[in-house]
């Protein structure tokens, strides 16, 4: 049994978004409009997450299970040839009430506003629409700075509202240990770390070390109303793990306002299946309701091959070479195409 829970928000120029499950479109608070995704896929169940599972991003609030295909796709209305930003979010929300989310292993990213309360930060107050999700690691203190917007920032733009607030060591000589967990698996990853002093305190000094699975990284010393990145990639088995590490002149604790951390993913995949195959398969699908489920790319990757199809790469694009079903068995290529 596959279940892939999907919310997704597309965006280039112009933003569209989708919300998986929904059932309506909407507008939401910031105004942006939300679309069904029933228009742009056939294949899946909506489902509602369990009410003590409830997030605050309402768009989680809703998933679409899929129980049968071995690949989902969605086909959405954007011209090609053009680069789009993707951004999914995915939430199982017990809404089967087993309390058993799939364990999978996802190549994912983290964004957090470190030392914020329970409101997750994205437009307005990011104008490029991010996600910042508070938190607040176990051992940590929470810090809002006397000010309220940053002077001078970093090339990344992070926004004020994430800056502002931080955590921090309970003294002076205490380490901050972050992980990150990607399951076991080599990854590369990108790690982008944002740094204010909360406080103007001439007395004081605050200088600590920035250390990536135990490697040096470099060493800050934070700025009043002003925001200090620091960037660094690190090849990682399983957890990253961010270390900071007071100096030996440091009168304050380290600290740190916010942070990204991305992996890198498997090469995509830039070849399609031969648009001959694709136009009969089309014609499939819209004569066969057993074949509803069927979109995307039907060939590519190899180990995602839609079921019920044999595809061959000695091809150049790839060919399907025969579909089997419950309606009919046929050598597709000799059929459609060979006669």
């Amino acid at each position: 049994m596959i279940k892939v829970l999907l919310f997704a928000n597309f965006f280039a120029q112009k933003a569209f978004s989708e919300d998986c499950g929904s059932d309506t479109s909407y507008k939401d608070a910031n105004g942006d409009t939300w679309n069904s995704d029933d228009d742009y896929i056939k294949a899946g169940d909506n489902k509602q997450v369990a009410p003590s599972s409830s997030s605050k991003v309402e768009q989680l609030n809703t998933l679409r299970v899929f129980f049968k295909q071995n690949k989902i796709c969605y086909t959405l209305p954007t011209p090609s040839s053009t680069r789009y930003l993707v951004r999914a979010m995915f939430w199982y929300g017990n809404y089967d009430g087993l309390s058993k989310p799939r364990d999978m292993a996802w190549f994912n990213s983290y964004r957090y506003d470190y030392g914020a309360n329970d409101r997750i930060l994205g437009y307005p107050d990011d104008p490029f629409n991010r996600i910042w999700e508070p938190q607040i690691p176990p051992g940590l203190e929470s810090v809002t700075a006397n000010f309220t917007s940053i002077d001078v920032t970093s090339v990344n733009d992070p926004p004020d509202s994430a800056i502002i607030t931080a955590v921090e060591a309970q003294s002076s000589s205490d380490t901050i240990h972050l992980s990150f967990s990607f399951g076991n698996i080599s990854h590369l990853d990108h790690v982008e770390m944002y740094f204010t002093e909360p406080f103007l305190q001439t007395s004081e000094t605050r200088s600590f070390k920035v250390l990536l699975n135990k490697s040096y990284v470099n060493t800050t010393n934070p700025e009043y109303q002003k925001c200090v990145s620091i960037g660094a990639n690190s090849l990682s088995v399983g957890t990253l793990n961010v270390q900071l590490v007071p100096t030996s002149d440091s009168t304050l604790s380290p600290i740190i306002s916010a942070i990204e951390v991305y992996t890198v993913s498997e090469p995509l995949v830039t070849a399609t299946t031969s648009q001959n195959d694709l136009d009969g398969l089309g014609e499939f699908v819209h004569n066969f309701e057993q074949l509803k489920g069927w979109n995307g790319e039907p060939c590519l990757p190899n180990d995602t091959i839609w079921q019920r199809l044999n595809c061959s790469t000695d091809y150049q694009p790839p060919r399907v070479t025969a579909m089997y079903t419950q309606i009919l068995t046929v050598p597709f290529l000799l059929l459609m195409f060979l006669a």
